[in-house]
């Protein structure tokens, strides 16, 4: 049998022995299918994810688990091997839950012995079994450990266990975290609720400035060295923007110099909006939305819109989500509120405090210090630690929309102005409803979201709507750029379909006219 020449690293031919070896049989028919189980019942927080891991189960079978030398823990039925470390460990997560007991929590080697005063050769199966398993009686032991120190291990393990998230590498889906699965299934069989794991959440690689980094090519950058550079909250605000998902991430260098520019710069603006407050004497306004403007109740939904799509992000474990929502978007919106008060409104201070403490809220899971800094601005001497996190109130997304609606059509009118600037008066025509025709392509576009819970791809909408009838042939090539523009709404506005059914309201026609008239 011919086998092509391997080589290492370092360049020397790999000669492959034949060995005695032991192997796992992940391909048994009945532990496979109750591997699955667990599965369909992990969370494991993205679609791709989750098919690596049923593509991994469609092809893994008998898998080599032992070797003759190195680290790891021997063979219990052949101690002359020792499992390879891949398929060792995969419950270690279980150790945890009674090691404080067990060493003492300086002893990373495990030579002091804990608060439980038990020896390491005393933890024998028997006694592993009895900390595992309910049903295994403290009669059928042969120990010198009390039930009452015994009970106290089991006790810390029931209450622990199971995994509610084990965060690790997409590398290591074809083998470890596969593994992990069959072995709890097989220890814990039928324990679904309160042994199996519940979520796993792979991550890609990091890239540095869109390149593998390495320290051959100089293209390196260690934790300490990032810290020094940018901070520990810049480089984690950069982190969490470098990607999402199972994808792999980006550091950049540059755009850790940019957000260390905006954190910067949110500080400056916090320290100038909270002197403000407390010199006039402000005080925080209770009478809802009776004594705010039309601007002070848009910003005000904007602000707890934030606050309900951040959270989401947060329990998707989408961090670049959460900087979309709950920073940039957050701060875009204070921006154009500063600026639609800037020439008609006064800027409801009280408001702008409630933004500053909303914001360093929802960003202190990921830029602990600043805002802790930014939140004794607000209240002296308390720390962020002691705060709760906020709860979304109302978001009248009409006020959004209308508001949005606003800002579109005056930079719109600002373009357009740039090519008339001998002209000072302008028309405008207010459509009271969408025409016919795409009135007709919203409500076939809604159905087919609702049906697929997405939309497909761009041929496959395009074909559809060829010579489809209830359109005027007149409409044909502007069918499809219309389609993308329902397509961004509805992405904008994080899949929402709804967003399609907005139309031009009586609110938005006053609107404009009492807010576009009234610029310079």
């Amino acid at each position: 049998m011919f086998f092509p020449i391997i080589k290492s690293r370092s360049g020397d031919e790999c000669v492959v022995a034949l060995c005695d070896q032991w192997l796992i049989d992940y391909g048994n028919k009945e532990w496979k299918d109750d591997a699955r189980r667990v599965l369909q019942q992990l969370n494991v927080f993205s679609d791709e994810t989750r098919q690596n891991f049923e593509g991994v189960f469609d092809w893994l079978h008998k898998h080599a688990c032992s070797r003759s030398y190195g680290l790891g823990t021997k063979l219990p039925w052949d101690k002359q091997y020792l499992i390879e470390s891949l398929s060792d460990s995969t419950i270690y997560m279980a150790y945890y839950t009674v090691a404080h007991l067990l060493q003492q929590q300086d002893s990373f080697d495990g030579q002091k012995i804990g608060p439980a005063n038990i020896n390491p050769s005393e933890m024998t199966i028997d006694i592993w079994d009895y900390i595992f398993f309910v049903n295994k009686p403290y009669s059928s032991l042969k120990t010198n450990i009390s039930k009452e120190t015994l009970d106290l291990l089991r006790n810390e393990f029931q209450y622990w266990y199971p995994v509610d998230l084990r965060s690790s590498g997409k590398d290591l889906i074809p083998n470890h975290l596969t593994y992990s699965l069959y072995d709890h299934v097989a220890i814990w069989p039928n324990q679904e609720e309160n042994r199996w794991p519940k979520a796993f959440r792979a991550n890609g690689h990091l890239f540095l400035n869109g390149e593998k980094m390495s320290k051959s090519t100089g293209n390196f950058m260690t934790l300490i060295e990032a810290v020094e550079r940018f901070s520990a909250d810049g480089m984690r605000l950069t982190l969490a923007d470098a990607g999402d998902s199972i994808e792999d991430a980006n550091f950049d260098e540059k755009n850790a110099e940019a957000q260390l520019l905006r954190l910067y710069t949110f500080i400056q603006w916090a320290k100038e909006i909270v002197a403000v407050f407390f010199s006039n004497n402000e005080s925080e306004s209770t009478d809802g939305n009776k004594s705010k403007n039309y601007f002070d109740r848009v910003f005000q939904s904007e602000i707890n819109r934030s606050i309900k799509l951040t959270q989401e992000a947060y329990d998707n474990m989408l961090y670049k989500e959460v900087l979309k929502h709950g920073f940039f978007q957050l701060q875009k919106s204070r921006d154009n509120y500063r600026e639609l008060c800037s020439e008609t409104e006064q800027l409801n201070i009280p408001l702008l405090k409630h933004f500053i403490e909303i914001q360093a809220l929802i960003l202190s899971p990921i830029c602990p210090h600043i805002c802790d800094y930014v939140y004794q601005l607000l209240y002296p001497n308390k720390s962020i630690m002691e705060a709760k996190w906020p709860v979304a109130g109302e978001i009248d997304q009409s006020l959004i929309d209308s508001c949005e609606y606003l800002l579109d059509t005056v930079h719109d009118f600002r373009t357009r102005s740039k090519k008339f600037k001998d002209h000072n008066k302008a028309t405008i025509y207010v459509a009271a409803n969408y025409p016919q025709w795409q009135t007709f392509i919203i409500n076939e576009l809604k159905n087919i979201y609702q049906e697929n819970s997405s939309f497909p791809d761009t041929k496959t909408l395009a074909s559809h709507f060829t010579n489809l009838k209830g359109i005027d042939a007149k409409y044909s090539k502007k069918i499809m750029p219309f389609v993308s523009y329902c397509q961004t709404l509805v992405n904008e506005a994080n899949n929402n379909i709804h967003i399609l059914d907005r139309h031009l309201t009586n609110m938005k026609f006053s609107m404009i006219i009492n807010n576009i008239f009234n610029e310079n």
